[in-house]
């Protein structure tokens, strides 16, 4: 180990004695980000295993799993207006 790798250690070891408030967080944060990538990408096998078996007459299911928010605010303004 060079150097400046023992100090960049040292450094980031007393940011996190110093402040384990924030870097409990920030672990966590981490371990999310990995778990929504490793979702997306399983939900991307899905749409394509399901557009391979897709049977005849039936609509394929959404590839998104995101808000619809326009929709649903151009719908409600179009029944409470």
């Amino acid at each position: 180990m060079n150097a400046w790798n023992f100090f960049y250690l040292a450094v980031w070891q007393r940011l996190e004695e110093e402040n384990q408030d924030f870097f409990e967080v920030y672990y966590i944060r981490l371990a999310l980000k990995e778990q929504i990538k490793i979702f997306n990408d399983l939900l991307k096998k899905q749409a394509a295993l399901m557009q391979q078996i897709q049977p005849t007459g039936v609509a394929p299911m959404p590839v998104s799993n995101g808000c619809r928010m326009t929709q649903c605010k151009t719908h409600l303004s179009s029944v409470c207006c």
